[in-house]
């Protein structure tokens, strides 16, 4: 589907054809083609919140979703992080599709993590994007998870 320039007075009358082509031109962008414009990073997301929690398993902080067009993109991310005791750590898992980056903090305040993981290879489509936390000891946690894929 190519790119329609688009070109109307603002309080017009939205014909069919009009309506149409803006439809279009969403599906023209999202495929990159010729004239339309560029989008830097294909998905981006995030869940914006403070989660703390007891011992034990890996506790859910964030699902969600991306659509893998090409896949040789990577998904960039960043959170943040802390253990409310510096003898113990928090850790983070943010899974993409099986692949999996770990890390933690004994940190008593919070601090930014950023990580990456590599979707080439993966199938294309709509892929999920999971963000767990374990904690070792109680009232630690995580916070404001982004991600986004370029």
């Amino acid at each position: 589907m190519a790119w329609t320039d688009n070109n109307f007075p603002f309080g017009s009358i939205l014909t069919s054809s009009k309506m149409t082509n803006l439809q279009a031109n969403f599906q023209a962008m999202a495929d990159g083609d010729s004239g339309a414009p560029a989008w830097e990073n294909r998905a981006s997301g995030g869940r914006y919140g403070e989660a703390t929690t007891g011992l034990g398993a890996y506790q859910e902080f964030a699902l969600l979703y991306y659509n893998n067009v090409a896949n040789t993109d990577t998904i960039y991310f960043r959170y943040d992080v802390f253990s409310s005791n510096a003898g113990y750590s928090t850790n983070v898992k943010v899974t993409v599709n099986g692949t999996t980056d770990i890390q933690s903090t004994n940190s008593t305040s919070y601090v930014t993590k950023t990580g990456s993981i590599s979707l080439s290879g993966q199938s294309t489509g709509w892929q999920l994007v999971e963000v767990t936390y374990q904690v070792g000891y109680a009232n630690s946690g995580m916070k404001n998870f982004y991600f986004y894929v370029k």
